[in-house]
């Protein structure tokens, strides 16, 4: 799929605020990356120009950084794969607020990738002798999606609180990963004094994600009963 075709159907979903189409897209492990990148010819500038012509603010940056993410994981460069893809749910979330749910989609998306770069990045950070650090670093950025979508205060028709559990398991799978358990006593405390909808009026897969992930702490704090 040659940039400009790419770029029309992401703006397309966009504007038709199609989440599980721009979400597909902006999906760095998948089919639609890896034909991107086949038929892109441009250069790094020639795809940032493209980008900020045919797409609004922010998409355009978002778009950008996600193929910069994509190209990362061509070139197997999970380092800097994993910064432009840090770099897209920046500017994602920083202008997440001022919008409905209609992108809760692409949240996940963006937000999981993220999580599977990092893991990612952190193997080759130490093959370097170096530190690994992106999986705390992505944890950090994961927990301010969660506080986007926990503290909303709009009408629940158009409430990214439907996105909680669902950021929440991403959030989890991280911790988990970290060996950083305790962490997840502090998110079931914020869920608990928060104003959310019935667990059950979540979507299943959202409620099967919670209750294991809550089955396995009570594992570890050896409360069988619960």
């Amino acid at each position: 799929m040659i940039l400009p075709m790419y770029l029309g159907q992401v703006n397309q979903g966009i504007n038709h605020e199609h989440a599980q189409k721009v979400a597909a897209f902006l999906q760095v492990f998948s089919k639609h990356s890896e034909k991107l990148l086949m038929e892109t010819k441009e250069n790094v500038r020639e795809i940032e120009e493209t980008c900020r012509a045919r797409l609004q603010s922010p998409w355009s940056d978002i778009v950008f950084h996600h193929i910069m993410a994509c190209k990362g994981v061509e070139a197997v460069d999970f380092v800097s794969a994993y910064g432009d893809q840090l770099m897209a749910v920046t500017i994602f979330l920083r202008e997440f607020p001022t919008m409905t749910n209609w992108p809760l989609e692409i949240l996940y998306i963006l937000n999981a990738d993220l999580g599977r770069l990092a893991v990612q990045a952190d193997k080759q950070l130490e093959r370097r002798g170096e530190k690994p650090s992106k999986l705390e670093d992505c944890a950090r950025a994961i927990n301010k999606a969660f506080s986007v979508c926990i503290t909303d205060r709009s009408p629940l028709n158009i409430s990214r609180k439907w996105g909680t559990y669902n950021i929440i398991g991403i959030l989890f799978r991280t911790y988990f990963k970290l060996k950083s358990h305790n962490l997840c006593k502090n998110i079931l405390r914020a869920v608990k004094a928060a104003d959310l909808p019935d667990l059950e009026q979540f979507p299943m897969a959202h409620q099967v994600t919670i209750r294991y992930y809550t089955g396995v702490l009570s594992f570890f704090n050896e409360d069988f009963k619960k």
